[in-house]
C-alpha cells in the first residue's frame, strides 16, 4: 500500500494496517498489541511531543547531573549535554550509564543511575 493509499484509510483503519504489516517483519518492534494500546502509545507520544515543543528552559541555580548513554546512534545527539551547559548555574556533572537513550531507562540499566543518583544524594549536605 502506498501512502496516498493509507491517507486515504480511516485513522482505525490506518492502526490495524500498521499492526499487521508489524507482525509481518521478522524483527517486531513492538510486542503484541491491540489497537487500544496503540491508539494509547499515540496519545501518549503526541502529549510528549507537544510539552517539549512548549517547554521553555530557564537557569537552574544548582549544578545539574546529566546522565549520558553510552550507546550512541545516529538520531541522537553525540554530546546532548550540551544543551544544559549554559542553564546550570553551578556547573554540569556528565555521569555515563549503560544502555542507550531508551534503555538506559530500563533494567539492568536503569539500576546504575539509581545506584550513582543515591551515592550523589547520600554525600549532599542536608537542607532544613
Amino acid at each position: 500500500m502506498n501512502l496516498d493509499e493509507l491517507r486515504k484509510l480511516e485513522p482505525d483503519e490506518q492502526l490495524h494496517y500498521f499492526l499487521e504489516e508489524q507482525k509481518k517483519m521478522e524483527k517486531q518492534m513492538l510486542p503484541d498489541l491491540d489497537i487500544t494500546q496503540v491508539r494509547h502509545f499515540l496519545h501518549i507520544f503526541k502529549v510528549n511531543a507537544q510539552a517539549m515543543w512548549n517547554y521553555q528552559p530557564r537557569v537552574y541555580p544548582g549544578k545539574i547531573i546529566f546522565f549520558r548513554a553510552s550507546e550512541k546512534d545516529a538520531i541522537n545527539a553525540k554530546n546532548p549535554e550540551r544543551a544544559w551547559l549554559d542553564l546550570a548555574q553551578e556547573g554540569l556533572e556528565v555521569i555515563d550509564v549503560p544502555g542507550n537513550h531508551i534503555t538506559m531507562n530500563e533494567s539492568p540499566h536503569v539500576q546504575v543511575i539509581a545506584e550513582r543518583l543515591k551515592a550523589y544524594l547520600e554525600k549532599a549536605p542536608m537542607e532544613s
